[in-house]
């Protein structure tokens, strides 16, 4: 075919003219990616983006939060793996800064913060400080946590009558999870009741992790006025308590039923111990809201409401249809007798709320502001008004003590439940559902040569093969 000079100029014309439109659109995408950040994760679990419950602490911020990663100049692949995490929160908030500092050349950094390790953040938010030595989404949203939970009401656990403790190291009693709290930003303290009034000045929340000896009647009367007041409560209980706690059963309304709950269902799990109760369904209430994860209860009593209608009452541990409550011994082949035992589903979790007066809302607001009463409210006995509708009284009653020790908070979903009952009672319902993030798929790992020869490949060998090509098609077409 006989190409003439002026089809030859055309076809020129149009190839300088792609070339032309192809480098503006190159450099169109160049610029806009220069303005923009938008990310895409297609990993299966959206390992490289955070997940909700990050992103919905991150969004709770209202001041910037400035970090300081204490990493030397050479470590270039902890700095990269700093610089990544850091830059997935700060896609979701402009105000976070991230600043690294080689502790070779800033010792008096080093020493004002006691820099141990490199590696080290320090998250420092609103005059509030946190350390991290955990460069993890897990374990950076745990340090936020702790920044954005300004609260120094501390979280007081009874003692003195045989409670389980939150100090003691035995399999029974509460040291994990009192660790939980702290990494969480709770303040955990003990109390002893039986030396002056120390609840008098005291609000927020307060644990009963079930009593073995009776308490003396002052004690009595300081929890009673502590719930008069609108202090929040945890109780915690088990099958054989000895009544010690019957006061506080008759205040709030909650029966305590005969016997021990069995559930076969239990089997299914893998527990061949029919004492175990298993709840895997959960009602809509704000501690169990999108909750998924099967809880267990070991030796659990069920518990009813029969208060009066100043609280709203609201069933939010059932065990399952398959269970009942045995009035007999436990012992030999365990069979439902319908005459003594108490057929399932049973509550052994529930929640109780009332509305605060505005007396008790004005000594509350007095405390934590260091205020005068008279500058919170009027005094009154009347209820709140509906536009203050989280002035609310909340108190947990539980059957078992056990599902929170040592030895079975590890258990299924038993840590989660733990953390959102105290979240809901300290009224952090914004911080409730907040899981650690399980990846299922693994990054790529490269070693260094293996990086150099992907370099090479993408970025020498196939730009030469490529313009080979295109010189090999340009020269045939030109003989042609």
């Amino acid at each position: 075919m006989q190409i003439s000079p002026k089809l030859k100029r055309r076809l020129r014309i149009q190839h300088e003219l792609f070339v032309v439109l192809f480098l503006l659109f190159v450099f169109s995408l160049s610029w806009l990616a220069s303005i923009t950040n938008q990310h895409w994760d297609w990993t299966q679990d959206q390992r490289n983006s955070l997940s909700d419950s990050s992103v919905s602490v991150v969004k709770r911020m209202s001041f910037a939060l400035n970090i300081q990663a204490y990493v030397s100049e050479t470590n270039s692949e902890m700095r990269r793996q700093v610089e990544t995490l850091i830059g997935r929160y700060q896609r979701h908030h402009a105000n976070i800064v991230l600043n690294f500092i080689d502790p070779s050349k800033q010792p008096e950094l080093v020493r004002k913060h006691a820099i141990s390790a490199e590696g080290e953040l320090i998250l420092e938010y609103e005059n509030r400080t946190d350390r991290l030595s955990e460069i993890s989404e897990q374990g950076f949203t745990n340090g936020l946590m702790r920044l954005l939970h300004n609260s120094e009401t501390p979280v007081l656990f009874l003692e003195g009558h045989g409670e389980r403790s939150p100090h003691g190291g035995a399999s029974y009693n509460y040291l994990n999870w009192r660790k939980q709290l702290e990494a969480k930003g709770f303040k955990i303290k003990s109390i002893n009741l039986a030396s002056n009034k120390q609840l008098e000045e005291q609000t927020g929340l307060l644990i009963i992790a079930d009593s073995k000896q009776p308490l003396l009647a002052n004690e009595k009367t300081q929890i009673r006025e502590f719930l008069d007041k609108g202090g929040n409560l945890l109780w915690l209980t088990e099958p054989k308590s000895n009544g010690h706690l019957n006061f506080l059963a008759e205040y709030l309304g909650i029966e305590m039923l005969p016997g021990t709950i069995v559930d076969l269902s239990a089997q299914l799990v893998g527990i061949e111990d029919p004492r175990f109760a298993i709840v895997s369904d959960y009602t809509q209430h704000p501690i169990t809201f999108g909750f998924n994860l099967t809880t267990v209860f070991p030796i659990a009593r069920a518990l009813e409401f029969n208060g009066d209608e100043q609280w709203d009452s609201e069933v939010f541990l059932e065990t399952l249809p398959r269970s009942w409550s045995e009035t007999d011994e436990l012992k030999g082949e365990l069979v439902y007798d319908s005459q003594h035992d108490i057929i399932g589903p049973l509550g052994i979790g529930i929640a109780l709320t009332r509305p605060l007066t505005k007396d008790q809302f004005d000594q509350e607001f007095e405390k934590n502001n260091d205020v005068g009463v008279g500058d919170a409210l009027a005094i009154d006995d009347e209820p709140l008004s509906d536009d203050t509708q989280q002035a609310m009284q909340r108190i947990v009653i539980i059957g078992d003590a056990d599902f929170i020790s040592d030895a079975y908070l590890g258990q299924a979903g038993n840590q989660e439940l733990a953390i959102n009952i105290v979240n809901w009672l300290s009224e952090s319902d914004d911080l409730l559902n907040i899981p650690a993030t399980i990846p299922f798929d693994a990054n790529l790992q490269l070693s260094v040569n293996e990086k150099q020869v992907l370099s090479v490949l993408f970025m020498a060998l196939m730009p030469i093969v490529l313009l080979a090509i295109g010189l090999a098609i340009f020269f045939k077409r030109r003989r042609a």
